[in-house]
């Protein structure tokens, strides 16, 4: 941040820090363990159905598989909804 001057901070750059920070504090704490990280992608894709309940199951199915756990730990359920469609 000090190799492009302090006049080039904003919002957005206040967010990127902010998520780092909570994601480094979140290993840190264990909270990416296997167990865990499963639970919270169940969470989402739950989540992402119900704004998706005119889908069939087969077809919730085929979504699912489509998203690695990384992706569904990165999106919120309206994004993954939209992504959906």
């Amino acid at each position: 941040m000090r190799a492009v001057s302090a006049k080039v901070w904003n919002g957005w750059k206040a967010t990127l820090l902010r998520e780092l920070y909570a994601r480094v504090a979140e290993v840190l704490a264990g909270g990416l363990s296997t167990t865990e990280r499963d639970v919270r992608v169940q969470r989402a894709r739950h989540a992402a159905a119900l704004l998706l309940s005119d889908w069939s199951k087969e077809d919730l199915a085929h979504f699912y598989d489509l998203g690695y756990a990384g992706y569904w730990l990165s999106f919120d359920p309206e994004t993954h909804a939209r992504h959906a469609a």
